[in-house]
């Protein structure tokens, strides 16, 4: 039989560990215990290094992308008044004019759905036979897409935790980076078109539902398309086709700067080619003849022959490439007759140099102008140079 002098109730769930290792007095007698080996370690409770708290920004993006389409209403609800269309165009523009300000990440989740969602009308509404582009897709932007065709969801590249319009801009390698990924604010300037578009049709619908006595502004959309939208896209053109020629340059590295360091490093791979072509000629003449005298005359003569024999004249050297223009101060003016290229001076905002003009017709593809606008551009560096 066994008398227990004392006995030790259990801590509950929720309180600690240690205090209950202190207070137990089997604890002492033990020398294996935590409190005479002076080691708490591999024992609960394990300790926890404290660390940020979630919230809603640093949800990964996929997450925050379903969390706004939850957002947007199935059925009428409560109001029985208001359709299940009206609420939902209401949800768009609270998206539009409201939540994408909050920061990057709900910028790149609304603006993903506003795009995806008016891209079918956009497309509608672009005039033959001008194309369309408004994504900066990697591999795709050169590839141009008629109107009417069927189009894909935009694609982002995840947004950093560190970075936010509003806080301080990172270091400048790290934002040169990020623009080489994302394609740069002003890669792709069809974009800001359609941005422009959504806004506008937005506002229509909203104030259509609110009213009957608005009229939609259809001069806003003759603007935008007859306008805006061949301009904007003509200039993505004479960008893809100028880094192409080597003309535009469009970020830190392009296509034509591997082009013109190949070129660069032809002549001089080319001198020892002659050197070696003309090495055995020259043995052959300096080779003494079958009758010849000693072998002191022989050594003479290959001297000699080696001494008179002409160098090869070197080949003029190229005239050094000119330097790319930075596309950023490039644009495009279209008129119904003609088309120019017109670059803007960095010190005067308002001081613009027409480069090149071409003569164009309504009826004319911009690819074709865009390919005639840097045709010319290219011949005008090579005559300056």
């Amino acid at each position: 039989m066994v008398v227990l002098d004392e006995k030790t109730v259990l801590p509950p769930p929720y309180s600690s560990m240690q205090q209950y290792r202190s207070n137990n007095p089997f604890n002492r007698l033990n020398p294996l215990s935590p409190s005479n080996t002076g080691s708490n370690a591999g024992l609960p409770p394990f300790p926890r290094p404290p660390g940020p708290l979630a919230t809603l920004i640093s949800l990964p993006q996929h997450l925050l992308l379903k969390i706004l389409y939850m957002s947007f209403p199935m059925d009428a609800g409560p109001h029985r008044d208001v359709s299940t269309v009206e609420r939902q165009r209401k949800t768009l523009w609270w998206m539009e004019t409201q939540l994408r300000r909050v920061n990057r990440a709900f910028y790149v989740a609304c603006m993903h759905i506003l795009r995806s969602t008016f891209l079918p009308a956009y497309d509608t509404l672009i005039r033959p036979p001008y194309t369309s582009d408004p994504f900066p897709l990697t591999g795709s932007s050169s590839s141009s897409r008629p109107a009417g065709s069927t189009t894909t969801m935009p694609s982002y590249t995840p947004t950093p935790a560190h970075t936010s319009p509003y806080g301080e801009r990172p270091s400048s390698s790290a934002a040169r980076r990020r623009d080489m990924v994302i394609g740069g604010p002003l890669q792709q300037r069809e974009t800001a078109v359609l941005d422009l578009f959504i806004a506008l049709k937005i506002r229509e619908d909203v104030f259509l539902d609110d009213t009957e006595l608005h009229n939609e502004r259809d001069e806003s959309f003759r603007d935008l398309f007859e306008l805006m939208q061949p301009r904007a896209r003509l200039e993505d053109l004479v960008r893809i086709y100028g880094v192409r020629e080597g003309v535009v340059s469009a970020g830190d590295e392009s296509p034509s700067s591997s082009r013109r360091s190949l070129s660069a490093a032809k002549p001089s791979s080319s001198r020892p080619v002659l050197q070696q072509q003309q090495t055995p000629q020259l043995a052959q003449k300096a080779s003494p003849s079958s009758s010849g005298g000693s072998s002191f005359a022989s050594r003479f003569k290959v001297w000699s022959s080696k001494k008179e024999a002409p160098k090869p004249a070197a080949p003029p050297p190229r005239p050094a490439p000119p330097p790319p223009l930075p596309f950023d101060r490039l644009s495009v003016t279209l008129q119904p007759r003609k088309a120019g290229l017109v670059m803007s001076s960095p010190s005067a905002a308002r001081s613009r140099q027409t480069l090149v003009e071409v003569e164009r017709s309504r009826s004319e593809k911009l690819e074709i102008i865009a390919k005639r606008l840097v045709r010319a551009l290219k011949e005008d560096r090579e005559e300056d140079c």
